[in-house]
């Protein structure tokens, strides 16, 4: 009959019948955990699969839609920074579009892996452009002051004409 009950044999099903809500907010962490757990059955299963999964992951439309909560809003993974002990030595998790913790919970920090398959930032030095292009949008001096001193120390590079505004006194 082709009905599938278990949930790793309808693994193969989430990056193709994934569909979220129009309005993010109605998303759940309990949801997104969900999701998490599918992901994660996927790269385990990925390995011994040459990454067919993982790139069918990457490929999934409804995974590029505005639905992880940050603290800049909802947000595509791509788009979204997973805060971590280096990030805190500097920054405030307010101070960039972090992956907001607070609603999803101390739990969700344990998914960096799958968070990194859809596209997250979780890597500091990738993670300082995206920081240094979301500069321009605070106006409080010690936000800025923090941003500054976190690029100094990767040693923080423009990449594009738009970033080269940004100064970093060596």
């Amino acid at each position: 009959m082709g009905v599938i009950s278990e949930l790793k044999h309808g693994l193969n099903f989430v990056t193709t019948c994934l569909r979220f809500p129009s309005d993010p907010s109605s998303i759940t962490h309990e949801s997104v955990f969900s999701l998490l757990e599918c992901i994660q059955l996927l790269l385990e299963r990925s390995k011994s699969l040459e990454d067919d999964y993982t790139k069918e992951l990457s490929k999934a439309k409804e995974l590029s839609k505005h639905w992880l909560r940050t603290h800049a809003g909802y947000r595509p993974p791509d788009k979204c920074l997973l805060f971590d002990s280096k990030w805190s030595l500097f920054l405030k998790p307010t101070d960039g579009p972090f992956i907001d913790e607070t609603f999803y919970g101390p739990k969700f920090a344990l998914y960096g892996k799958e968070l990194n398959a859809i596209g997250v930032i979780g890597d500091v030095k990738k993670g300082c452009s995206f920081i240094a292009s979301h500069l321009d949008l605070h106006s409080e001096s010690s936000t800025i002051v923090r941003i500054y001193r976190c690029l100094n120390e990767y040693d923080w590079e423009p990449e594009n004409e738009a970033t080269k505004r940004i100064w970093i006194p060596k």
